[in-house]
């Protein structure tokens, strides 16, 4: 697969996979809408080898090549960088959508493990239809690299807007609710029994009642203004984040 191919690999799959929810991907605007899939890697920037016991345990095809047996003849090494080349389209196909700085770390780490296996290549057999090989792939590393950067500078910060009245009807209702309730309690303990009593005290309490469903439907929608407020600044923290791991890469 040449550079160009490759390269429109990861973009394809940034487009195909990234999600709706803002707060979950880098950004619809950028990438558009899809769908996500599972992730069936394990997501660890982790790129030495992993043993259990005696034995190499890899957690992906990408893990099984940067971390398996270097070549040492000419075919087996243009077969080492084809089953390179596949193993990280793979890889960034399930690498998405990309939800955190975290994940982009993970990209960035194994991309660098992937270059030093090449040069490593490169050390024992280099011959010229392997040194060919591993330039285009090198380029295509470079191609998928400048391609997040630009998407990375092409982000806008999530929108959340907020009603100006919708803060203020909570407060109010809850004052109302608080006056209506405290009034007529007052107004209950002052009442004392005669001939009007039985009549005042359902109103009395119809008051009281009033003022506390009141009280509870302002406490609910203030704190529901305000998670969205909480969540809004999770995901702009989030974006800026990412934005800066992709851009100082």
């Amino acid at each position: 697969m040449a550079k160009r191919s490759l390269g429109e690999a990861f973009l394809r799959a940034m487009v195909r996979q990234v999600g709706r929810d803002a707060g979950k991907v880098m950004s619809n605007q950028a990438f558009g809408d899809a769908h996500s899939t599972p992730i069936r890697m394990v997501r660890s920037a982790d790129t030495s080898q992993q043993y259990a016991g005696k034995r190499r345990s890899y957690r992906h095809d990408l893990d099984r090549v940067v971390n398996g047996d270097l070549p040492s003849t000419v075919g087996s090494a243009k077969k080492k960088l084809v089953e390179l080349e596949n193993a990280m389209e793979d890889f960034l196909g399930d690498l998405m959508p990309i939800s955190s700085p975290r994940e982009i770390q993970v990209m960035k780490s194994w991309m660098y493990k992937s270059r030093d296996f090449i040069e490593d290549v490169l050390k024992i057999v280099d011959k010229p239809d392997v040194k060919k090989l591993a330039d285009e792939l090198l380029e295509s590393f470079d191609d998928i690299k400048d391609q997040a950067k630009k998407r990375a500078a092409e982000l806008e910060l999530p929108v959340h807007y907020e009603s100006p009245s919708s803060i203020k009807n909570a407060r109010a209702k809850t004052w109302v609710g608080l006056l209506a309730a405290f009034g007529g309690a007052v107004a209950l303990a002052s009442l004392t029994v005669g001939d009007g009593f039985n009549k005042i005290v359902p109103f009395v309490a119809l008051a009281i009642v009033t003022g506390v469903v009141l009280m509870i439907m302002g406490a609910v929608e203030k704190s529901a203004v305000n998670t969205k407020r909480s969540e809004h600044k999770s995901h702009v923290a989030r974006v800026l984040e990412m934005k800066e791991a992709l851009g100082s890469w």
